[in-house]
This record gives C-alpha cells, structure tokens and sequence, in this order.
C-alpha cells in the first residue's frame, strides 16, 4: 500500500511538473512573437483580402494579407484596416463579378500598411433552390461569400406606403445587421463600409481619407447624409448607396443586434440605431448619384448607380470616364 500511494504522488508530481513547462513554453512563444522573433503569419481562407484572377494582382494581394501575430494562438482577432461587405441578392452574380473585376484594381493603390476586406452578403431564407445552387456554386472557388439565414430580397417592403415601425424585417436591413456582427466577431478594424452592389467604390480614396484623419476615428458614420420624415420623425440618415461605420459604432450595432429593428428603409433603421449611441452623422460631397446626372468628379469616393456599360470605362487609376 504504501508503495502504491508513493507511486501516485510521483506520477502526480509528473504531471504538474510536465503542466508547468508546457504553461511556460506557451507563454514565451507568445511574447517572442509579440517581439517579432518568430515569423509572423496571414490571414488565410475563409478571411481572404479580395479574390481575382489576375496573377499579379493575386500575389500582391496576398503579400498585403500579413497581420502579424498568430491570432488565432495567441486568442486575438486579426486587424484589416477596413471591412467592406456589399449586400447583394443571390440572383445577382453579375454585379459581384463587376466589382470583383474592379475592386482590386483600386485596392492596389492603398498603401501597404493599410488593409481591406471586401465580402458579399445573400440571404437563404425562402431563396429558390436552383438559385441557392447557382450561389453556392459561385462561391465554392472563393472566400468572399455570406451566406446568412435572413431573407435574401425585399418584395412589399420596396413600398413606400408599407415603411412603418411595424412592418416586419428588410433583407437589407438584416443583412447589414448579420454582416456588422460577424465582422465585429472576427475582426478588429477601423471603419466597416456597408456598400450596394450598384454602386462604385474608390477603396483607395476613402483609405486616404483615413490615413489623412480626414474622416472621424470613433463614434461616426461618414457618407451622403440625406433628410426626410421616416416613420414618425423627421430625421437624417446615411443614403443607402454606401457609407462607412467606425468599430465603436459597429461593436455597439453587435451587442445590441437583438434590440434593433430591423425593418425597411434600411438607411433610415440603420440611422435609428446610430442615435442610441450618439454617433456623428459626417455627409461627405465626394458621393456621386448617377442617377440623377451628377458628374462624378476624379476625387469621388463612390458612384451610385453605374450602368453595366459604365463599368467597362473605368481607367487604371480608377477614374471614371463614362
């Protein structure tokens, strides 16, 4: 008996001794890394920087994917500079692969210390099968898709007359809800930019907006603020086109996700959810809107409402010329 006890307090000493080296080793990887004395590594799929076919624009892409750390041992979240997620309808793979066509081409005009990811969001609640196949047929090469369960499109909510507070949920709406909270859940970064899918963005103005503290760092949504009577108020808000939310903001929008409404004009209930937390409202001249004959200047941010057409006149440096 006593040899037996004696066995067990060795092989418990063992244990602790063996626990106590492996806490160790953990804990001096960490800090070396921190210190840049082991290799740094990048974010891999499903958190690719952007998808493209072209192969120097791929390579170039992927050197500008480097985060640092290993979050992922060390627990942390990794750092993209901006998150772009473009709601978009299942059906429409035309217009993601426009702006997947375009969207690293002006991606390679940000400087090297600044990083973005570009994703789309669809719905699958209620969507056709043979769509959702097309879809996720689309998506099986590429990392830049989300899927989420919400509706996919608005059909009555596209009514004026149907905006009330009580009206039932926007896909819209519930996709930049979804797409806010996933971000925030893998990502640290300083601006999220909610983007149509019929609008064209200079990523690489808007970043030198950024880089020059052009724009707010906290508490902001910056983008074509527009005024009207939305429900029961009159009130400002961001136009839907495309506009940008610093992380503060978003990681409010996250832990809050179950207390927004989440009904439909998306821009009006996303305005809503901006006034609980007391963010600034910055409108910015640089939005253009196609669609009423405004002439985009070189310096634009963003281009609403492009033409197929004018997406094939679009020069290098990304200047519009239709």
């Amino acid at each position: 008996m006593p040899q037996a006890s004696g066995s067990a307090a060795g092989t418990r000493q063992t244990w602790y001794a063996c626990s106590a080296t492996l806490a160790l080793i953990l804990f001096a990887a960490a800090f070396l890394t921190q210190l840049g004395l082991f290799p740094t590594t990048y974010v891999s799929s499903p958190h690719a920087m952007f998808e493209t076919s072209n192969s120097l624009h791929a390579s170039r892409a992927t050197l500008r994917m480097k985060t640092g750390v290993d979050t992922h041992v060390l627990g942390r979240k990794p750092f993209v500079t901006m998150v772009v997620v473009v709601t978009s309808a299942a059906a429409w793979a035309d217009r993601r692969a426009r702006i997947r066509h375009q969207f690293p081409r002006n991606a390679e005009l940000v400087p090297a210390e600044q990083t973005v990811l570009l994703k789309f969001a669809v719905g699958i609640q209620n969507l056709d099968h043979d769509i959702l196949l097309q879809a996720r047929k689309e998506a099986a090469n590429r990392t830049d898709m989300l899927f989420f369960d919400c509706l996919d499109m608005d059909q009555e909510l596209n009514d004026i007359n149907n905006w009330h507070l009580n009206a039932g949920p926007s896909a819209t709406t519930q996709k930049v809800l979804l797409s806010i909270e996933w971000a925030v859940q893998h990502f640290d970064f300083e601006y999220f930019f909610r983007l149509g899918d019929d609008s064209y963005f200079r990523v690489d103005k808007f970043m030198a907006l950024l880089a020059a503290k052009e724009v707010p760092s906290a508490k902001a949504v910056v983008g074509r603020m527009q005024s009207g009577y939305v429900f029961d108020m009159q009130q400002t808000y961001p136009q839907g086109s495309g506009y940008g939310l610093t992380y503060d903001v978003c990681a409010f929008i996250a832990d809050n996700k179950g207390n927004l409404m989440d009904t439909a004009p998306e821009d009006c209930v996303v305005a809503r959810w901006l006034f609980a937390v007391g963010a600034r409202f910055v409108h910015s001249t640089l939005w253009c809107e196609m669609s009423i004959g405004e002439k985009c200047e070189s310096d634009m941010v963003l281009a609403h409402k492009l033409s197929p057409e004018c997406w094939t006149y679009i020069l290098d440096d990304g200047t519009l010329a239709c």
